[in-house]
């Protein structure tokens, strides 16, 4: 992760964007975009704004006529 992940998905699904943040509690495109309160490097807030990113980024592909996965995976070392 680091700052300025994402920008040019937030401001294309700004929709989607909204809700996440909506149900989250907090902004992350502000979180990704500038990170003023230094939080992207703790994990209540790292989570959730990768999900966001990498389901934006999914959207995208997909919207660009990307051939679908075959399978999704997941990867986290924990703390």
């Amino acid at each position: 992760q680091f700052v300025g992940m994402g920008k040019g998905l937030f401001e294309r699904f700004p929709e989607m964007t909204a809700e996440a943040e909506a149900i989250l509690g907090w902004s992350v495109a502000e979180l990704c975009v500038e990170d003023p309160l230094r939080r992207l490097d703790q994990t209540r807030y790292t989570q959730p704004a990768l999900f966001v990113v990498n389901a934006l980024s999914y959207r995208s592909r997909c919207d660009a006529g990307a051939p679908p996965p075959d399978f999704l995976a997941g990867h986290s070392l924990g703390e």
